[in-house]
């Protein structure tokens, strides 16, 4: 189980999975909103740190994306550190910025849902993830809600080309992953002995378990999941 995508579900979407349930979808935005501020470390400190290493405004520069997603390579958890943990916040703000959820007219005819997952319009994203992202696409598929961040061409992580996040979870369920899908001409194998293993707990047996970042040398993905 990851603890970083444990505290983005917990401290950020499990209210709101309780309060769309009630169709309180002004609610939900307010308890987002609260649970992003009241993180340790606050996402303000987080960005600060992101901003200095891509100070500059201009597009056609690279972007330094480990700041975004380097808590990966602490065994999926990003917590053995504050600078894993400020990282880790800011992913989590980035999808706590652009994922978003709204009250339906009418319930779904084939769900029975009353509200849908949609992408927060690029207005309202923060001006440091409008420069790194070129575009946010969303899948449903039987088994995943799914947010496809694409990066701009600009976007490079420890020096590889990086082209998409896919941040994949069940609604009103458990379970998703976070994946990094790398350019063609990336060169993984040279950036993945940074991704390190640790031993984790289960927290329903209490065994000990090896969490760790998959990589998929055929798909140039590297895949953190969590329960």
């Amino acid at each position: 189980m990851s603890i970083h995508s444990s505290l983005l579900v917990t401290s950020l979407f499990s209210a709101t999975f309780i309060l769309v349930g009630c169709a309180q979808t002004n609610a939900v935005t307010q308890s987002v909103s609260n649970a992003a501020t009241e993180t340790v470390g606050g996402f303000k400190t987080a960005f600060e740190d992101y901003a200095k290493s891509n100070k500059s405004k201009n597009r056609q520069e690279l972007a330094n994306a480990y700041h975004m997603f380097g808590w990966m390579e602490d065994g999926c958890i990003g917590d053995s550190s504050a600078d894993y943990q400020k990282i880790g916040l800011l992913n989590q703000q980035m999808v706590a910025n652009i994922k978003a959820v709204r009250d339906l007219p009418v319930a779904d005819s084939v769900t029975g849902d009353t509200y849908e997952f949609y992408v927060t319009p690029r207005s309202q994203w923060h001006p440091g993830f409008d420069r790194l992202l070129d575009s946010v696409n969303m899948d449903t598929n039987y088994e995943y809600t799914e947010y496809h961040f694409k990066f701009r061409d600009n976007v490079f992580y420890r020096g590889q080309p990086l082209a998409e996040y896919h941040y994949k979870f069940r609604p009103e369920s458990e379970g998703g992953k976070e994946v990094l899908k790398f350019a063609g001409d990336a060169d993984i194998n040279s950036i993945w002995p940074n991704f390190k293993g640790r031993q984790v707990e289960d927290w329903m047996d209490g065994s000990l378990y090896e969490s760790k970042a998959e990589y998929d040398r055929q798909n140039k993905t590297i895949t953190c999941y969590f329960d």
